[in-house]
Order: C-alpha cells, then sequence, then structure tokens
C-alpha cells in the first residue's frame, strides 16, 4: 500500500509582521523533509487577504494543513472554505471569526491593548479600502508585540512591520469550516496584542484548544529557545512561559506525524508540535526517581509542558497519589523500576540512596540520568556533611555506581524554590548550570531545558564542569539571569 503524501504545512503571519516571522520553523520544517509555504498575507482587507492566501493554496497540490498566527487565522478559515485538500486547521492565538463577525467585534468585550498602543500610519497605502492602516508605535512595540524577543531583534521587527488597515479588523466573516475540519487553538495567556480572554473565549469553539504562556504574540521567532509551561485549557494551577515550536516528542517519520494531525489521533501538544517543529527534542517520557521539593519542581515544569512524567520513590506509587493529583495530566506514579526506563532519568534522591538505587536497577546501558543530586552526607533529619569522594566528583561517583548511564549533571546548584518559579525574569531568563561528556545528550537536554524557559549554560564535562558544580565550589547555589 502506498504511503498517503505527507500535508504541506501552510503558515499564514498575521497583522503588523510578515512571513520571514516563520523562518526559523520553516527552517527546521524543511530540515526534517517536510514541505513549507509561508505566503506574504497582504494585509489590506479581509476580503482582499482571503483571496490572496486562497489563490496560493488553491495552487498547491495535495493535502496541507493551514496554521494560522493572529489575524492570519481569519485568513485561513476563509481562504479553506471549500477546499477539500486542506485536512486540518491550526490556529495559534488567532481570530477564528464566525459567519458575520468581524475580528474587531469579537474582542471588544476584552478590552485589546492595541487600541491605545496603534497610530495611523503618516500615508496612505494603495489599494486599501479604508484609511488610515494601522501601525504600533515604536515606544510601545516590544511590549505589544513581542515581549519575549531580544531587543536587537525587535528594532528589526519594529522597521520592517507591515501596516494593517482597518479593513482587515471590520470586515464580516463569511465562511466557517472549523466544524467540518478538525481544528486546534493555541492560547497565548500574556498576550498584549490580543486580549488573552478574547483567545480563550475563541478556542472553546475549537475542537482542542491549550494554552501557552508568552507575553509575546509573535513567538515564532524562537522556534527552539524561549521558555515554557504548555498546559491543557481548564489547569488551574500557575504556569511559566515556553516557545511556540518545541517538540516533545521523538517521530522518525514526520509524515506519519501530519497525517495524525489530521486524523485527529495525536494529543494537542503533539499537534502543534508536530506541526511547527520536526524533533528539537527527543524525550518521549521522563522519570523522576525522588519525590521532594527538587522533584516536585521539575515535575510541575514538566508536566505543565504535557511531558509524560512518571514520578517515583522508594514508598512506592501509593506513596504518591497526592502529588500526581496536584500535577495533574500527564504525570503518573510509578516504581522506582518503571521510572528508570524513561527516555530520561532525573535522579532527586538523596545521594547517599544512589547504591541503593543500583541494587534495584543494576544496568542503566542506554539510558540519559540527569544527576540533580548534592554529595550530603546525611540527609534526615537535615542534608548535613559532604561525603569524601576520594578525588572523584560526585557525577563521576554516580557514573560509576549506573553502569551504562550518560551522566549529565545539572539542577544540583539550584535552590529548590528558584527551580520552581517561573524561570523567565523581567531582565531575562533564570540559568541552568549543567555538565556532561556527551555532546549529543548535551545537546537534547540543553534543548530540554530551553524548551521549559531556562536559559541552559554547559560548564563542561563531568570532570572540571561537573566539579564546578559541587557543594561548596563557585556555582554551588549560584543564582543567574541571562539577559536575553
Amino acid at each position: 500500500m502506498a504511503t498517503p503524501a505527507a500535508p504541506t504545512i501552510v503558515l499564514v503571519h498575521g497583522a503588523f509582521a510578515d512571513a520571514s516571522g516563520f523562518g526559523g520553523v520553516t527552517s527546521r520544517r524543511q530540515t526534517a523533509g517536510r514541505t513549507v509555504v509561508a505566503p506574504p498575507n497582504p494585509l489590506p482587507s479581509l476580503a482582499f487577504d482571503t483571496g490572496a492566501i486562497a489563490a496560493c493554496v488553491d495552487a498547491i497540490a495535495g493535502p496541507m494543513v493551514l496554521v494560522g498566527h493572529s489575524y492570519g487565522g481569519a485568513v485561513i478559515i476563509e481562504s479553506s472554505a471549500t477546499l477539500d485538500t486542506v485536512t486540518a486547521l491550526a490556529y495559534l492565538a488567532a481570530f477564528s471569526p464566525n459567519k458575520c463577525e468581524r475580528c474587531a467585534r469579537v474582542q471588544d468585550p476584552f478590552r485589546s491593548p492595541l487600541a491605545s498602543t496603534s497610530d495611523p500610519t503618516s500615508h496612505d497605502t494603495p489599494g486599501a479600502p479604508q484609511r488610515p492602516d494601522l501601525i504600533i508605535t515604536k515606544e510601545q512595540f516590544r511590549e505589544t508585540f513581542c515581549a519575549d524577543v531580544p531587543i536587537d531583534v525587535t528594532e528589526v521587527m519594529f522597521a520592517t512591520q507591515r501596516p494593517l488597515s482597518l479593513a482587515a479588523l471590520t470586515g464580516k466573516a463569511t465562511a466557517v469550516v472549523r466544524k467540518s475540519k478538525p481544528s486546534w487553538y493555541l492560547v497565548h495567556a500574556h498576550d498584549n496584542a490580543i486580549p488573552p480572554d478574547a483567545e480563550r473565549f475563541i478556542g472553546r469553539t475549537h475542537e482542542r484548544h491549550n494554552e501557552i504562556h508568552l507575553r509575546s504574540a509573535y513567538d515564532v521567532h524562537h522556534p527552539t529557545s524561549g521558555g515554557g509551561r504548555l498546559h491543557r485549557r481548564g489547569a488551574q494551577r500557575r504556569v511559566q512561559s515556553m516557545s511556540l515550536a518545541v517538540t516533545y516528542r521523538r517521530t522518525g517519520d514526520h509524515a506519519e506525524v501530519l497525517e495524525r494531525v489530521a486524523a485527529r489521533t495525536w494529543s494537542d501538544p503533539d499537534v502543534f508540535s508536530s506541526l511547527l517543529e520536526g524533533s528539537a527534542i527527543v524525550f518521549n517520557s521522563i522519570g523522576l526517581i525522588g519525590s521532594g521539593p527538587i522533584a516536585q519542581a521539575l515535575a510541575h515544569h514538566l508536566v505543565a509542558a504535557q511531558i509524560p512524567t512518571n514520578v517515583s520513590n522508594s514508598r512506592g506509587p501509593d506513596s504518591l497519589t497526592d502529588l500526581v493529583a496536584d500535577l495533574g495530566s500527564p504525570a503518573r506514579a510509578v516504581t522506582v523500576e518503571q521510572a528508570a526506563k524513561a527516555d530520561l532519568v532525573i535522579l532527586a534522591l538523596p545521594f547517599v540512596r544512589i547504591p541503593e538505587l543500583a541494587q534495584v536497577v543494576p544496568d542503566w546501558t542506554g539510558r540519559t540520568v540527569v544527576d540533580a543530586t548534592n554529595e550530603f552526607a546525611h540527609y534526615t533529619p537535615a542534608y548535613s556533611g559532604q561525603v569524601d569522594l576520594g578525588g572523584e566528583t560526585s557525577s563521576e561517583w554516580v557514573a560509576r555506581h549506573l553502569p551504562g548511564a550518560t551522566i549529565i549533571k545539572a539542577f544540583n546548584t539550584m535552590s529548590s524554590s528558584y527551580l520552581a518559579a517561573d524561570p523567565r525574569h523581567h531582565d531575562g531568563r533564570q540559568v541552568v548550570f549543567y555538565a556532561g561528556d556527551n555532546s549529543a545528550a548535551c545537546a537534547d537536554f540543553d534543548q530540554l531545558i530551553s524548551g521549559l524557559g531556562y536559559a541552559p549554560v554547559h560548564v563542561g564535562g563531568l570532570r572540571q564542569g561537573g566539579k564546578l558544580m559541587q557543594l561548596r565550589q563557585p556555582l554551588s547555589l549560584l543564582h543567574v539571569i541571562k539577559q536575553d
């Protein structure tokens, strides 16, 4: 049986931007072997823009998935209304007006910040049916449009912003296809362009909807970095930000990924990450061994990012019922043996109990293990003392006890309160130091940490870098913010 063609991914940008904003996403998807089209959205009016994108889409042979960002969401509805080749729609903090609705009216009850941060252009734009066109003022541009983007990139984005015609916001929608085609919606919970409550209102009308915590509406400028925590709509816990285009699943066949998108057989995070990224992160699941403050802090980040997280401790799964209930899906309480089978295993147990772990799981061949322990000699009633390692670093000692494991040293230099907090600060991102000898494993770990919102800093191998991270060494308890 012939393999069905992989859908073409069509990325439609919104207002005050152009298709170059999808550059990073496009590059990574093309590297993965997929066909991506990111046509220019003209922006003079909804009718005009729909015609332009429809002409482009109609010329594409075979199945396709349309992805609309911001105002681009309204355009993909109209453009795909009569095309059977469009197999799915994805809305990224986007308008999604019903028939006869206007983009401006949808957000009216929610007090859009754009009303006070946009100004008319100093000139008329030929072809626009209504004047004046709108641009975002320089003083307000970064905060309104791209607060999570580095300042130097912001300057370029301001200089190249595309004005939006009032006719684009006030034009009536004429078609609705979301009921006949699978659709997904992603809310930017700190969006300063479209009010997040408006996005949540819009998202409820779609088959699947998730929430991603960003201050910026234009996170596509960060296809592999930035921070975050994606969580299922309705979760009542505090979450923090992540870059849009981060993948949480390993997949060897991206054609199969996109077929599953169209067939509605994948969960929401898989849909968005598969559409927009490829295989940036290779961890299908993460196992936590230990359930103390460090483990809990990490678990909340991972679960909010919808990464399957298996939590374990020496007391057994029944002792973790309350913690897992608090974490929510996709966290599971498992045995230590089960947690050790995950793609990435994080050790967050007392250092002196690692020999016991080695007896429970004697063979660690093929596993990547993150050592988040510190070499305290005692852990009860409080952590105290320091183990004499005889010249080894603590992670070399761990590696010796877990034969076959690829060890990465991380998270041990931070207090649990800093680790649990939002890694994105006003001035930058919380730094996570890590050490490791295996370059491939370090690269994967680096992307995972970036995807959770931290700024990873590789300090060298387990011998040199790991020593810097031990108790009473230069990096121990060092709190650093990367200004980016």
